[in-house]
């Protein structure tokens, strides 16, 4: 996120400052997210995380989110598109190889990366991210569970979409 922000001048969020500072200087300063994913889940936006609101996240995320993996993309999309219907409605109006072809357009339109250099595991920046941001690990890890527990929601939709 930090190498997004950087370039991302279209963002609301957009600072300047972040154009000059290295990975390192970003995980030190006042700016640097911590775990915003599980405090927007349980509403606990200032102090102390403690494991129950990581636990908290977890079953809203189990019982509320039908959970996509940005490395998994291209199933993600297809799931949610049978999840939610989108898949019928679009060969409903027009035939299945132009749905299909869409999926491909959206896949290549997803790619809004950043190219940035992969910091090195002992870099004291990428360390500091990783204390900070504890319980979002934790609940991305229990995403990808998720992810392979929510196959069966959709499977029975259609097994020649997975």
């Amino acid at each position: 996120m930090f190498y997004y922000l950087q370039q991302a001048t279209w963002e609301p969020t957009y600072d300047p400052a972040f154009a000059t500072m290295t990975l390192n200087d970003y995980a030190h300063s006042n700016k640097v997210e911590e775990n915003w994913v599980t405090r927007f889940l349980v509403h606990k936006y200032t102090g102390k995380l403690e494991k129950e609101h990581v636990e908290a996240a977890k079953q809203i995320m189990r019982n509320k989110m039908l959970v996509g993996i940005l490395e998994n993309f291209q199933e993600s999309l297809k799931r949610f598109e049978l999840y939610f219907d989108w898949w019928e409605h679009k060969v409903r109006q027009g035939d299945p190889a132009r749905a299909v072809q869409c999926q491909q357009n959206k896949a290549r339109a997803s790619q809004n990366k950043v190219k940035h250099p992969h910091p090195e595991t002992e870099d004291a920046g990428y360390q500091r991210l990783l204390q900070l941001n504890w319980a979002d690990l934790e609940l991305y890890e229990y995403a990808k569970v998720l992810f392979e527990e929510q196959h069966e929601l959709v499977k029975m939709k259609d097994t020649s979409m997975i």
